[in-house]
């Protein structure tokens, strides 16, 4: 529900009411120093903030006034920087990936200077991530090439580290052992750990259920029901390498390559092709250039993403960095108003998060990130010669980078419309305030209306445009008045509100991407008509070619295939037909979320992860205000009349 016309919610003035006190008292105990609330999966850690009001003189977090730290939590019980050998402070970067107006750069940046350290960033490749294919890949690491550019202007080195174990290769390049008892030898271990044996691209997911199903509909020659379970496997389990080659699947895999249906056969193969690529990486040999031998952080820098592999990821670093003695911060540098300060919970929908949004929005959308500094110490001649912690490594070589991702699919191709990198992604920004935002509050839901949309999506999922550059852009546009001031409100709406509502809902709910993580209202309504009929059911492969007889539902599904992307109006029609055509809701679900990261530029996200746009079981389909509340049905009549 978007505000009331007239609340100038770009201001604060006319806002929604208060946030209710109880989120003010959650907020005024993450202060104090408890623990920050969240899902099993990203609960945990002290605010900053706290931690600076405990320990006044840890010269590690001396900030200038224009940094606020309650941006940021501490992971590690340790919090004072490592001292002994320590020559660095480290950035791992991760879901952020510019290197302006990144809160978590310019943090690392300020304990680096208040340490009298450099800064050094890395990034770490998995050769898989839920579903990425070459479309999402390529337009990742081309922004990256462009930001290991900036940074190297600014005498930042910038390493590329590989491996499916992140937190492994991080905790490993800021200089620490595996096991704080074991000996400096030992380090070179942590490719063969248990956590590096895990697939990076085999998400938690109910395989045992994927598997009996598999046996079921093999047994019945359902055609169809085969492709579907491949596909659940391929995008759903996880699984170590040793159960990898002790399943009965590969087996079976490679049996049902010889299946009479050639769409069964060729998924079939293309899952024995990636358990291949699984069982390669227990062996196989970094190909990143070694970080300098005398790398050691003095402490750790990161961003955020609630997902649960990056934060198992970020998770598995704490636990290593912490027992050698050096401090995990967590910066959440994509929201404008960070995830654990916006709402102590996972909030109802927009109409609840909003209000409690608003009260701290002028403070954090206000408080403008300046450019990055360049890469020196304070004190040191300007002639001296870097430090080898300071020294530039050879440039990434980032085509061959993306060639080396043997194992992810390469059938969907890259876009032509939207150009990676920050550079292009304010070049969209800039186009979109000059432009396109007049139309944006009454035409953005309006497929035939290509002029008012921001289009500003991969470039905020990629972190190559900071979502605070973006509402402070709109702002500005706004004051133009008339039709420029609705459209900012309207863009402040959606890309902070509704988007901030997504992370919200992800950190707060570890079955984001399940049906178990839906209302009970949802479910229920689900449950109801789990017997009705479903006269126009159609297996993944056609939903996946499009080959329904709806007209209207193919487009968005090609539009999806060719052009990485969908109107953000049709989302909730395209996700609803899949609900109306599969055999049951966990199936379309599954569907979606397969569709969707498979194919859209900015998939795997929080932001396509809760409803309205993947989940049949959405939140935000309660629009009637009396109970019962039910899943609806959507038609192309609503759709003509909306």
């Amino acid at each position: 529900m978007p505000p009331k016309r007239g609340a100038n919610v770009l201001d604060g003035v006319g806002a929604p009411k208060k946030a209710k006190s109880s989120n003010a008292a959650a907020g005024a105990a993450a202060l104090a120093g408890e623990s920050i609330p969240g899902g099993p999966h990203t609960g945990g850690g002290v605010l900053l903030s706290a931690v600076i009001d405990q320990s006044p003189g840890n010269v590690a977090f001396k900030y200038p006034d224009w940094v606020l730290p309650e941006r940021a939590r501490v992971l590690t019980d340790c919090t004072a920087p490592r001292t002994e050998g320590a020559n660095c402070v480290v950035y791992w970067m991760s879901r952020d990936q510019r290197a302006e107006d990144n809160w978590a750069m310019l943090m690392a940046r300020e304990s680096a200077k208040s340490l009298q350290l450099p800064l050094v960033v890395c990034f770490n490749l998995v050769p898989h991530f839920l579903g990425a294919t070459l479309r999402q890949f390529g337009f990742m690491l081309r922004g990256l090439s462009e930001t290991e550019a900036s940074l190297r202007a600014k005498h930042v080195p910038f390493y590329l580290l590989r491996g499916a174990a992140p937190g492994a290769s991080v905790a490993a390049f800021a200089g620490c052992a595996p096991d704080a008892s074991s000996s400096s030898s030992s380090s070179s271990s942590a490719a063969s750990s248990p956590a590096a044996t895990k697939l990076a691209a085999w998400e938690p997911a109910a395989l045992a259920e994927v598997a009996e199903r598999l046996v079921e509909v093999s047994n019945a020659g359902d055609a169809a029901g085969l492709a579907s379970c491949i596909d659940a496997l391929a995008t759903g389990g996880r699984m170590t390498v040793a159960q990898l080659r002790g399943s009965s699947l590969g087996k079976d895999m490679r049996s049902l390559k010889k299946h009479a249906d050639p769409t069964v056969a060729a998924k079939a193969g293309q899952l024995v092709d990636l358990w291949k690529a699984a069982v390669a990486l227990e062996t196989a040999p970094e190909t990143a250039p070694e970080p300098p031998p005398s790398l050691k952080a003095a402490l750790v820098f990161t961003d955020m993403a609630p997902l649960r592999l990056p934060m198992q990821w970020v998770r598995d670093a704490a636990a290593l960095l912490g027992r050698s003695g050096v401090p995990l911060v967590q910066v959440d540098a994509h929201n404008i108003v960070p995830v654990w300060l916006a709402s102590d919970k996972q909030e109802v929908g927009a109409r609840t998060l909003r209000p409690k949004i608003h009260a701290q929005l002028p403070r954090f959308l206000a408080n403008m990130p300046p450019p990055l500094e360049p890469n020196t110490v304070p004190g040191a001649e300007p002639d001296a010669e870097p430090s080898a912690a300071a020294a530039l490594p050879e440039p990434t070589d980032w085509v061959s980078a993306l060639a080396s991702l043997g194992g992810i699919d390469r059938s969907v191709g890259e876009v032509g419309w939207a150009a990676p990198g920050a550079v292009a992604g304010a070049a969209v920004l800039a186009a979109f305030c000059e432009h396109r935002i007049k139309a944006y509050d009454e035409k953005r839901n309006d497929p035939n209306e290509l002029g008012a949309a921001s289009n500003l999506s991969p470039w905020l999922h990629f972190g190559q445009l900071a979502p605070q550059r973006a509402a402070i852009a709109a702002k500005a546009a706004a004051r133009a008045g008339g039709s420029a001031s609705a459209g900012g409100q309207s863009f402040i709406e959606e890309a902070v509100v509704r988007r901030e509502l997504s992370d919200n809902f992800c950190f707060h709910n570890a079955h984001y991407d399940s049906l178990e993580g839906a209302a009970a209202w949802a479910r229920e309504s689900l449950a109801l008509h789990a017997a009705d009929e479903r006269p126009f059911a159609r297996g993944a492969a056609d939903l996946e070619a499009a080959q329904t007889y709806d007209d209207l539902w193919n487009a968005c599904q090609l539009q999806l295939v060719r052009e990485g992307k969908m109107h953000g109006f049709l989302r909730m029609y395209w996700a609803k037909k899949l609900l109306e055509w599969s055999p049951t809701p966990a199936e379309a679900l599954r569907v979606a979320i397969h569709l969707n990261d498979k194919y859209s530029l900015d998939g795997r996200d929080p932001n396509g992860t809760p409803p309205p746009f993947k989940s049949p079981a959405t939140l935000c389909d309660s629009f009637c205000r009396v109970p019962p509340y039910r899943l609806r049905r959507l038609h192309v009549e609503h759709l003509r009349r909306a």
